[in-house]
Parts: C-alpha cells; sequence; structure tokens
C-alpha cells in the first residue's frame, strides 16, 4: 500500500499546476501505478494577437492525453519509452501556446519487490528520501528531458515537484520535515511555505512512500536490467542539524538496548520453563531469577519511556526548525527586495524591513531559544533599517557654547534665530544674551524691565522681540536698546516668530496668526495673517516661518498656510509618532523642517513636501529647551539652559 500526499498552488491566468495519482485495475495494471505533477505555463504573446485560454480546461485535457498515451493498448512494453513519447505528445498539442514542464513516476511491483521508473521534462526535479538522505535522482533543473529507473526500498520517500516548488522549499527545511513519522505531518510542514507565497501557481508537487518491506539483493549487489538501472549517488547528505544527529544515534542506541534486553528476558523465561520439573529446594533457588527478571522489565520500561520522550523532545524541535526556516526564508525575501529599493523607493524598503523586524519579534516572543542564523538576520535587518530609516544614533554631542562665560548663573529657556545671530531669553527672564554662531562672541542685550515678564522671543537681523502678556516689546541689537512697545489684548501667545523683518504671534485664544509689520523705527499695529474661516489653535504647541507658515499641533499634525490661506500638506513615511512635547524649526535659509521631539529624544528632519528625511537620536534631548538649525554650518544647536550643544547634520 502506497502512501500519497499531495500540494498545489493556485493557479491565475498565466500558470497552472496539478497533480495526478492513478492506481490501474485489470490489463492496465501491468503498466504500474502512475504519479504525476503537471504544468503549463501560458507562453508572451505580441499585444495584438493575445488570445484567451482556459487554462484549467487545457490543464486537464493535458493530463488526459497524457493518461491515454501511456496507457494507451498500442503502446509498447517499455516503461520509461511511453512515459518519453506521453511527454512528447503533450508538446506537440500544447507546446504552440505553453511551456510543458511535467513529472512522472510510474510503481511497478514485481515479486516481493518494487520496481520506479522516472521521467521529467522542463525544469522540476525528483528527489528520494532514503535512510534519513535525500538525495536528487537528475543531474539539474535542466528542461530536457531525462529519465531513470530503480529499486524502491521499504519506506523511500519519492518528491516529484516543480521548480518553483523547490526555489520555494529549501532542501534544509525538506529534509528536516521529512524526519517526521507520517507523510501527513511532512505535508502540514510544507504547505505553508507554499500557500504563503503571493503567486505558488507554479508550484506542485506528490508525495508517496514505499510499502515498507525488503527487496532481495541481487548477485553483486546490483539490481539492474536491460532498461533498468538502480538509482545511487556517491555524495554523502549533511542531516539538517547536530543535535537531530545526536537525538537519532540516541534514539538508535535505546532501540538496540531495548533489544537486548529483550533476549536477555527470553532466556529468563526459558530457563523457567526448564525448571518446572525440580524440587521445591531447587526452585527456591532460582526465585533470583524472578527478580532479575522483574528488574529488567522496569529498566525496560524506563528506556521505553525515555525513548518516547526523545521522540517527542525530536519531533519538536524539527517543527519548530521548519517553522523558523519558512519564516526565515519570508524575512530573506523582504530583505532583499528592500536592498534593491533604498534609493529608488525608500518608503517601500522601510516598510518590508519593518514588516520583516515585526515576524522576527514575533517568533522571538513565542520562542526562548533561536538559532544564530536567526539572530544574524535580526541584526542584518536592523542595520539596513536604520539605514532607511536614516536614523543616526549620536552618543554624545559636542559643547557649542557655555553660558557661564557671559554671564555666571545664567539659564537660557528660548532662542530667536537672525541670519547667523542667536537671540537667547535667561529663564528668570531678567536677561537677553546676543550669540553670534560664526565666531561665538557674546553679549547682553538687553535685561531689567526690558526683559521682565516676557514669555517669547523673536529676532531679525536688527532687531529682538520680546512678547508678555500685555506687550510686544522691540530692542534693538546694536543700540542695546528698547525702540517700540506694542500693546497685546485679549492674546494667548503660543508662539513668537520675527520674519522679513516683520513680527508674527500664534494666539491660541483668537485662533488667529497676528502680523505686525516692521517700520522704520519698530512696528505697525497688528493685522491678521489667515483669511476667512475661523481657525482652531487650542491645541498648537510651535510655529516657524520660511514664507509660508507652519503650524505645528500636540497631536503631531503639521499645517502649512501660504499667503494667509492653509495650503497642503502632510507627512509621510513616520513611523514612530511625535510625543506631546515638540517644538517646531524652519525658515528662509533651511531646506527642511525640523522638530524636536525631547519624550522620543530626537530631532526628526522633514523635508517640505512632506517625506521623512531622517532623525538624529541622543539621550540628551530630553534635556533640550529650544532648538534651531543651521544648514550653512550643518549643526542642529540644542539649548539646555547654561549650555548650547551641537549635533552635526549628515549630508
Amino acid at each position: 500500500m502506497i502512501d500519497i500526499e499531495r500540494i498545489v498552488g493556485t493557479s491565475n491566468e498565466k500558470n497552472w499546476t496539478q497533480v495526478y495519482t492513478f492506481f490501474p485495475e485489470g490489463e492496465k495494471k501491468a503498466r504500474g501505478a502512475l504519479f504525476l505533477a503537471l504544468g503549463l505555463l501560458k507562453k508572451e504573446e505580441e499585444e495584438s494577437e493575445k488570445k484567451e485560454y482556459d487554462l484549467a480546461a487545457f490543464g486537464k485535457e493535458a493530463i488526459t492525453r497524457f493518461h491515454e498515451t501511456f496507457y494507451s493498448p498500442s503502446a509498447k512494453e517499455n516503461i520509461l519509452k511511453n512515459l518519453k513519447k506521453s511527454f512528447k505528445i503533450l508538446s506537440e498539442e500544447f507546446g504552440e501556446n505553453f511551456e510543458v514542464e511535467g513529472l512522472a513516476g510510474v510503481v511497478l511491483p514485481r515479486k516481493d519487490e518494487e520496481v520506479l521508473y522516472l521521467a521529467k521534462k522542463g525544469g522540476g526535479q525528483v528527489r528520494i528520501w532514503r535512510e534519513d538522505k535525500l538525495f536528487s535522482l537528475f543531474s539539474s533543473f535542466a528542461p530536457a528531458t531525462q529519465m531513470a529507473s530503480g529499486f524502491l526500498k521499504g519506506g523511500d520517500v519519492v518528491i516529484l515537484g516543480t521548480k518553483d516548488f523547490f526555489e520555494a522549499v529549501s532542501e534544509g527545511t525538506l529534509r528536516a520535515s521529512l524526519q517526521q513519522d507520517k507523510l501527513s505531518e511532512t505535508v502540514e510542514m510544507i504547505a505553508p511555505l507554499v500557500h504563503g507565497r503571493e503567486d505558488n501557481s507554479g508550484m506542485g508537487v506528490v508525495f508517496f512512500k514505499a510499502a515498507s518491506h525488503q527487496p532481495p539483493t541481487p548477485e553483486g549487489g546490483q539490481a539492474a536490467t536491460s532498461h533498468q538501472q538502480e538509482m545511487r549517488r556517491e555524495e554523502k547528505e549533511e542531516d539538517v542539524e547536530d543535535e537531530k544527529d545526536k537525538t537519532r544515534i540516541e534514539r538508535k542506541g535505546l532501540k538496540r538496548l531495548i533489544s537486548s534486553l529483550r533476549e536477555r528476558l527470553k532466556r529468563f523465561s526459558f530457563r523457567k520453563r526448564r525448571g518446572l520439573g525440580v524440587s521445591v529446594k531447587r526452585e527456591r533457588k532460582a526465585r533470583p531469577v524472578k527478580k532479575t527478571a522483574l528488574s529488567v522489565a522496569v529498566v525496560f520500561l524506563i528506556l521505553l519511556g525515555l525513548s518516547v520522550f526523545l521522540g517527542s523532545k525530536r519531533k519538536k524541535e524539527t517543527h519548530q526548525f521548519v517553522t523558523e526556516s519558512a519564516l526565515l526564508e519570508k524575512v530573506a525575501y523582504n530583505l532583499e527586495e528592500a536592498q534593491g529599493l533604498v534609493e529608488l523607493n525608500p518608503l517601500r524598503a522601510k516598510s518590508l524591513l519593518n514588516e520583516a523586524e515585526d515576524l522576527l519579534e514575533e517568533y522571538r516572543l513565542e520562542n526562548e531559544q533561536t538559532s544564530e542564523e536567526f539572530e544574524g538576520y535580526k541584526l542584518k535587518v536592523a542595520d539596513l533599517l536604520a539605514e532607511v530609516s536614516k536614523e543616526y544614533q549620536i552618543e554624545s554631542a559636542d559643547i557649542f557654547f557655555d553660558f557661564s562665560l557671559v554671564k555666571e548663573g545664567f539659564s537660557g529657556e528660548s532662542v530667536g534665530l537672525a541670519g547667523s545671530e542667536l537671540a537667547v531669553l535667561s529663564e528668570d527672564k531678567e536677561a537677553v544674551v546676543g550669540l553670534s554662531l560664526k565666531d561665538k562672541s557674546a553679549e547682553i542685550l538687553a535685561g531689567g524691565e526690558d526683559a521682565e515678564g516676557v514669555k517669547e522671543i523673536g529676532a531679525v537681523a536688527p532687531w529682538v522681540f520680546l512678547a508678555g502678556d500685555k506687550s510686544l516689546k522691540v530692542v534693538d541689537k546694536v543700540k542695546k536698546e528698547r525702540i517700540d512697545e506694542e500693546k497685546l489684548e485679549n492674546m494667548e501667545i503660543v508662539s513668537l516668530v520675527g520674519f522679513g523683518g516683520n513680527a508674527y504671534i500664534l494666539d491660541k485664544e483668537g485662533g488667529q496668526i497676528w502680523r505686525f509689520s516692521g517700520l522704520e523705527d519698530g512696528l505697525a499695529s497688528p493685522k491678521a495673517y489667515l483669511k476667512g474661516e475661523e481657525f482652531d489653535f487650542s491645541e498648537a504647541a510651535s510655529m516657524a516661518i520660511d514664507g509660508s507658515v507652519w503650524v505645528l499641533f500636540s497631536n503631531g499634525e503639521i499645517v502649512k498656510y501660504t499667503r494667509g490661506l492653509k495650503d497642503a500638506f502632510s507627512i509621510a513615511g513616520l513611523d514612530t509618532p511625535f510625543s506631546d512635547e515638540i517644538k517646531l524649526f524652519t525658515n528662509e535659509d533651511v531646506e527642511n523642517l525640523y522638530v524636536l521631539d525631547k519624550l522620543n529624544t530626537r530631532v526628526v528632519v522633514i523635508g517640505k513636501s512632506g517625506e521623512y528625511r531622517g532623525a538624529y537620536i541622543w539621550s540628551g534631548i530630553a534635556g533640550a529647551r529650544d532648538m534651531v538649525v543651521s544648514e550653512e554650518l550643518g549643526k542642529i544647536l540644542l539649548l539646555t539652559g547654561d549650555r548650547v550643544y551641537g549635533i552635526d547634520l549628515t549630508p
């Protein structure tokens, strides 16, 4: 009785695959049982000559023609020639429109042995699992028709599979799955590798297991006739894993020990029967034998239990190996695809790598132990993801400037940037310090009443803007004195920015951005920048201006306004959302938007068209109070109180 299992992919409009088995009766029985894996691939056609084909109907017809040809009454008795002729008929009848791929096996019982005849056309392969080793019966996946024949041994498993099947299922995975006791368990492990593929239309395989009997050995160890030769291979197959080898050796050793124990038990039983006619005194002397037999029986049961335990352990390890192999094949596919898309489509590459990383993490959580290969793939995915994500880990940032050099105990709270001049408001609202980014010279620009009650600071080339609850003050940098003050009524200030000689205030309560136009000696009265509809700034967190006005909200959304109207903008490719402690920076001198994300200890770079461009990660960012960026200097400058730290921008 032959055990059979099949796996077939899902056909599509271009590719059809099916497996077929037939056990004949009557006169046809002399031709043997047929096992067939057959595929039809639609050939490429010119656009003007394209035709619609019912591939399923053509496939069924192809199987029928093969069957009729092979079992035809007029066919010759030479089975290999019949198989070759059957494939030739298929090529002649279907080859004009389709590429034919097929593997055929015929099993013919002869007395106490079974003979296997094989033929293949196209790129498939036949493999045989014999005595825990896997052999390929054809030299390659070459498309030419090839044939072979030989005797089957009891327990041999023959695998007839298409080229796509063997490309999807690695040899290691196949070898590990074949160590199961039943073919159904083998197929249960392999089937997910086929059905999990997006395109499995070219995948088909049939497994069949020879009946468990041993054929007689011919003279000289040969088993060949005029038209058949025994299947041999000189090369030795490596086992799946060293651990599997150890387990198999242990089980074989146990079997030998158990067999030895059984023989000893038989001898004890024989001695007992021979002693039935002796005196009571002699019978008493024989009693220790019973005790010995009982001890041996207990040992036997213990060893039997150990054997079952080791077998269960091996099965579990094999199942984990197959599962991990299937996972790593998917991860390897994503990794290879992502490597090719790093420059062409980094967002797609990042998506593939994130998927691979999730698969690896999910598997790691479910399995305490993983292989070195698993850990290797995990490292490769992480490295490439960091490259694609452009996440730059900063071990330590350089001190750009120390304010103790200017004023003892000075601790900055917020900054305004104009050109290469930085204006820094102190935490105690007692002073404003000017810092040149070019030569790092610094001086106090304002103090006393001018700095008192100030909440926000902004700057343009000649002036510093200082906004409190009731007024907006203008301080001349050169004269170091206040030159103007504008009253503020019913405004809840979120952000103050200087741009183009003007001051802009984001008013949360009024739902408006107010523009104070610059004059020769100060500022004009405020005018609404935004036009038309009402705007909700209740969750606004920060504002930046480069000609357009950019507003960052606490939920991480960035809204762009141009000429007073809302403009189209959205962020793409940002995997980790912003936290709720965030600030936005850009101006007319930089090409990107920069978001200070304190809780995630990073500065995120976003192109002005919305694409994610990278992130700089440093633990010290958690203590940053404000940020500006000079792409001219190639630095992100972070205010942390008494110091400004610099992080170099990566080109």
